[in-house]
């Protein structure tokens, strides 16, 4: 599975509610980034969000801190 990097900044900038109710929430991860599933560029309900996620890094693996989502 791929996974989408941001920084504290970035996921603060996208995590909250888009289409239809759906909502982005970034997980953080060990290293004190955050990441989103590469399959959200392919959801409609984020489409308003594309643009900028696609641009940021991607990886194939990621270490989460915790269960939470924060």
């Amino acid at each position: 599975m791929k996974y989408i990097i941001l920084t504290k900044e970035q996921a603060n900038h996208v995590n909250g509610i888009y289409e239809r109710g759906s909502r982005l929430i970034c997980a953080r991860l060990t290293d004190g980034q955050y990441m989103l599933p590469i399959e959200v560029l392919s959801d409609v309900d984020y489409t308003s969000a594309w643009e900028f996620l696609a641009s940021l890094p991607q990886t194939d693996s990621v270490d989460i801190f915790d269960e939470i989502l924060l």
